[in-house]
């Protein structure tokens, strides 16, 4: 029996957009929303719409069955994931999925999270907000496991997260491989507890997985920081930038320096007059920024944030083909990552994600086995995301 009437659940759909916005477990529109509203129907938010603007009537009725819909707005694209989470876990009423920025990037390992209690046991007093371990087991059970990479709404991620549901019957999160998670709530107030605390224990594992726990270098800053105040982009910078000799072609410039992007920078294994192209290893940076990252030396920036002629050429050739790059200085604190967009609240989310982006980056380089998404992947993804998505978004 549903718990919600179709009413109140599409005004808790749209509730739960803004929060999650607000709670930084989302950039941009990126995750979506859904709740039971009976046995064989659930209301999803629509593809490409922003949560500030949702109305009741742009939340979408779709079957459980079929994933056919009612009305003419498009549902999400993960509408497949949600009915196959309502199939497996039949007592799950609201559903959210995240792209949280810890628990995607321990998602690239590709592994469950396992022994949960103990993982905060262990950890006690890192994290000041884990008080009690055993509140975080009650929450999550003692094993979140990991569905296989699929591509965004796709048959094979929606038998991915169906098989990783169907694998560990206790668990009411899952991770996604290299895109986000999935909280199959017993109500709206479940499925957020169930985002928090995972949220909590993906930091924990990324302070293990990474032995900075107990050495207070840039990196564990970088997650405590990260974790208790969500992507800090106060130093994002705009400038308009011109990229025809008569001015009529012109896109925003953003110049970043956030903790993650200094520690990707000041881990990034590059020399002078080299461009090394990085993979993306979560798939909304590969989206939004582009199928590789372009990672170059500089010796530095002047006083007034111009640049040596030799680098000021190869970041403007750079910057013509792709939407961001990430720049390794002589001196660290001068690194720094650009980005382009038409537009403020393009360059913003572009920031966020690749912020996320060199979260998963910085654990790669301590994993044995994390996966980057392929280059076809990738392309794949930035094509639909150009040609669909984003140009929903701003329609």
């Amino acid at each position: 029996m549903a718990l919600y009437d179709l009413e109140t659940a599409r005004k808790l759909v749209i509730q739960a957009g803004l929060k999650l916005q607000q709670l930084g477990l989302i950039a941009r529109t990126w995750g979506n929303i859904s709740a039971r509203i009976s046995d064989s129907q659930f209301v999803i938010t629509p593809s490409g719409r922003s949560y500030e603007t949702l109305t009741p009537e742009q939340i979408v009725i779709v079957n459980i069955s079929d994933c056919s819909y009612e009305g003419d707005i498009k549902p999400s694209s993960e509408k497949l994931v949600h009915a196959a989470a309502y199939k497996a876990r039949p007592q799950a009423q609201f559903i959210i999925h995240t792209h949280q920025n810890f628990a995607s990037a321990v998602s690239i390992l590709g592994r469950p999270v396992r022994q949960i209690g103990t993982l905060a046991s262990s950890a006690a007093g890192l994290l000041p907000d884990v008080d009690n371990a055993d509140d975080l087991r009650s929450v999550l059970g003692d094993e979140v496991p990991c569905a296989e990479y699929g591509s965004n709404g796709s048959i094979q991620l929606m038998n991915n997260v169906s098989k990783a549901l169907l694998s560990c019957p206790s668990a009411d999160t899952v991770l996604m491989q290299n895109h986000g998670v999935l909280c199959t709530g017993s109500s709206f107030e479940h499925a957020f507890r169930l985002a928090s605390s995972l949220e909590t224990a993906a930091c924990l594992f990324y302070l293990q997985m990474t032995a900075a726990a107990n050495n207070p270098d840039p990196l564990r800053q970088a997650v405590l920081k990260t974790f208790r105040g969500g992507i800090d982009l106060t130093t994002l910078t705009l400038t308009d930038t011109a990229f025809s000799p008569d001015g009529s072609s012109r896109l925003l410039r953003a110049r970043i320096r956030s903790p993650f992007l200094l520690e990707a920078c000041r881990r990034a294994d590059v020399s002078a007059d080299e461009t090394v192209f990085l993979r993306p290893y979560i798939d909304d940076q590969a989206q939004c920024i582009g199928a590789d990252l372009p990672c170059i030396h500089i010796r530095g920036w002047n006083e007034d944030g111009s640049t040596n002629v030799e680098d000021a050429s190869r970041i403007r050739s750079l910057l013509r083909e792709h939407n961001g790059i990430l720049c390794v200085a002589d001196s660290p604190s001068d690194s720094c990552g650009l980005l382009t967009g038409s537009n403020k609240d393009d360059l913003t989310a572009a920031a966020i994600v690749l912020e996320k982006g060199c979260i998963a980056a910085v654990l790669a380089g301590f994993a044995d086995k994390a996966r980057p998404l392929t280059k076809e992947e990738a392309a794949m993804d930035r094509k639909v995301y150009v040609e669909s998505y984003s140009r929903l978004k701003n329609a």
